[in-house]
């Protein structure tokens, strides 16, 4: 049908992105890709972290800012290893 203007589609938005909650991470991780998950027991002290190669390794002693810090962590693979490895007995699980 000529002369008649068609109207314009528009394009689909792109959903908003979620803000980072500073909250503590617990299994899953996702903002690193060698550590797939973490979890604490402020009770124990102890702190499971399971890499993404399937070794698990218990830290001893870590107290309860370090595990809020690893929560909020921009880099939880970085937070480990500046912060808990070397730094904490372990055992390999």
């Amino acid at each position: 049908m000529k002369g008649l203007d068609m109207p314009k589609l528009k394009s689909p938005r792109k959903p908003a992105r979620k803000a980072r909650s500073p909250i503590k991470r617990s299994t899953p991780s996702s903002n690193n890709s060698h550590v797939a998950g973490t979890s604490y027991n402020p009770e124990t002290g102890h702190l499971d972290v399971t890499f993404s190669n399937g070794r698990r390794y218990r830290y001893h002693g870590v107290t309860k800012e370090t595990a809020a810090g690893l929560g909020s962590a921009a880099s939880t693979g970085g937070f480990l290893a500046r912060d808990v490895i070397g730094k904490h007995r372990h055992e390999k699980l």
